[in-house]
């Protein structure tokens, strides 16, 4: 049986975790957490990932990222698994599995649920009991968003969901996320498509030559299409003068929130006599 198709995410930012083989223990020492820390810069920059938040956990890591395109995740996880169990089985003198299976994700879809992930992210070590504040676990990003400078993260992003002045009270839930000002992490896009491209990508992404055409392909195919033209930058009403139909269904689609949609019919042609 082959594996289930991950669910890709209409913001390309995925909550993710690696879990130890057999859940075991994988970190031991500093210089572990060190090594596995710097691979993850390293592959970061390589493949122009984002990161929003990380925790290093005795058998486990959490990370909150972005892939810049679909597929970047994978190599960018695929390099970080590679070198850091290359080195951990040297220096351990050890072979086989470090981590169990293949890494889980799952899509982060708008700002308050990407706001609760950082956070959750960050207060595992304080659920677990390891430490009473996130700022006294040494393996996570919570500190880079209080330091002068930040290593990993990409701290800039995250203050404009969750403000800097309210970043240590959000996480002791003294500020709900329904109080915060949050942006749509749906309408962080690439620069706009002009009008006169917008049918040019439509067409090459769906390969079809109009919008009747494109409707016709299945509902998981017209949402795939349309979640890749929001993320290249056509607007709502782009997509929706494609295919002749109301902005408001294109954002149920490319939401998820409809199964359906009525395809247009065309005129018939007379016979003969009419």
């Amino acid at each position: 049986m082959g594996r289930t198709a991950r669910k890709l995410s209409k913001t390309g930012i995925y909550h993710v975790m690696l879990r130890g083989n057999n859940r075991e223990k994988v970190f031991f020492s500093d210089e572990d957490e060190m090594m596995f820390l710097k691979v993850l810069r390293q592959e970061k920059e390589k493949h122009s990932i984002r990161i929003y938040a990380y925790c290093l956990m005795p058998n486990h890591v959490h990370m909150c990222i972005e892939e810049p395109e679909t597929g970047k995740m994978s190599k960018f996880m695929h390099g970080l698994e590679t070198k850091f169990i290359k080195w951990y089985n040297t220096v351990h003198e050890r072979c086989g599995h470090v981590f169990q299976g293949r890494y889980k994700s799952e899509p982060v879809e708008n700002s308050e649920y990407l706001a609760a992930v950082i956070r959750y992210i960050h207060n595992n070590p304080v659920k677990a009991e390891m430490c009473c504040h996130p700022a006294e676990h040494p393996s996570g990003s919570y500190r880079e968003f209080l330091a002068e400078k930040a290593w990993i993260v990409d701290r800039d992003e995250v203050f404009k969901v969750i403000a800097r002045d309210e970043f240590e009270a959000f996480h002791f839930k003294k500020i709900d996320t329904g109080r915060l000002k949050f942006m749509e992490m749906i309408d962080k896009l690439p620069p706009q498509v002009v009008n006169e491209k917008a049918e040019e990508v439509l067409r090459t992404l769906s390969d079809c030559e109009d919008g009747m055409k494109l409707l016709g392909l299945g509902m998981d195919n017209i949402r795939r299409v349309f979640c890749e033209c929001r993320r290249r930058g056509l607007s709502y009403r782009q997509i929706a003068e494609f295919v002749k139909k109301g902005r408001s269904t294109v954002m149920r689609i490319v939401n998820g929130t409809t199964n359906s949609v009525r395809i247009p019919v065309r005129d018939s042609v007379p016979s003969p006599g009419q």
